[in-house]
């Protein structure tokens, strides 16, 4: 079905529920940038793509009443058009959930790692925390955006687009080569998924993820999603006194108040990661 054959049936849809004409006019905006987005593909997007795209608007600076108007019309589409069930089932907005519990410490980190058993999940969740990647970034990572010598990854989304342009971990190399090493194929992403030409789903990638939660011993997975590594990401950065611009850039968000929750979470931890004049001086010597 065309895009404007999807508007057409969504106005019918949204007049024999008896939306009033400021609903139906804001469903009809929210769901047309979403078209804009994915395409005639849009009813059959999976159900992580259509989280990230929600998470995105965050990032991108939206107001929470903004953000909530698109949820709530894109349950619309997917439950009455689609004929899906929610596929927003559950996501809280980081308002609604607080900063203040969404990153882990460094400790933890460590601690998830290490009990990522499969080498390149590990890999995966080690990007996404130390490269400030979105769960859909981290999946659509092609194998040519990662600059080994730059020390850098482009990152773009599903249809080639780019981004933005982000630091790449000396200390992920060993696995990376690892991983690189292990592929006879000719797949293009990094995390391919069961297809030739298809990358990992995020729904691959939070199941491995909530199966390391309970192996390191952390709190009840369902709580706990992949978008804390990102978080993680723009705390500690902060934590060690670097530039809220360049992190934010780093991330790739466009409005500098959705900088704030970090910042003021970062500033809880910051004193605590300050090294003593007398410790640098011996630290040389």
């Amino acid at each position: 079905m065309a895009g404007s054959e999807l508007l057409d049936r969504i106005r019918e849809l949204l007049r024999q529920d008896g939306k009033s004409q400021g609903t139906a006019a804001s469903y009809l905006s929210h769901i047309r940038l979403f078209l804009e987005r994915f395409g005639e593909a849009a009813p059959d997007t999976p159900d992580e793509d259509i989280r990230a795209y929600v998470e995105e608007l965050a990032d991108m600076g939206r107001s929470p009443s903004y953000a909530s108007q698109a949820r709530s019309a894109l349950r619309f589409f997917y439950t009455r058009l689609a004929g899906r069930a929610d596929p927003l089932d559950g996501v809280r907005t980081a308002q609604d959930a607080g900063m203040a519990d969404r990153a882990f410490t460094r400790e933890e980190i460590a601690r998830l790692l290490d009990c990522t058993e499969q080498p390149l999940y590990r890999l995966a969740f080690m990007l996404m925390y130390s490269s400030g990647l979105r769960t859909n970034e981290a999946c659509a990572l092609r194998r040519r955006n990662v600059d080994t010598a730059g020390m850098m990854i482009r990152v773009n989304d599903r249809t080639g687009r780019h981004l933005r342009t982000t630091i790449l971990p000396r200390s992920c190399l060993a696995l990376l080569y690892e991983c690189l090493a292990r592929r006879n194929d000719e797949q293009p992403y990094l995390f391919p998924g069961r297809g030739r030409t298809v990358c990992v789903t995020g729904r691959t990638l939070q199941r491995s993820f909530n199966l390391s939660l309970v192996n390191a011993g952390l709190e009840t997975p369902g709580r706990m999603t992949l978008s804390w590594l990102r978080h993680s990401f723009a705390v500690h950065l902060l934590e060690d006194g670097i530039d809220r611009r360049l992190v934010q850039e780093l991330m790739g968000i466009v409005s500098t108040s959705m900088m704030t929750p970090y910042v003021r979470l970062a500033a809880a931890n910051r004193s605590l990661r300050v090294m003593s004049p007398l410790d640098r001086f011996y630290e040389r010597g």
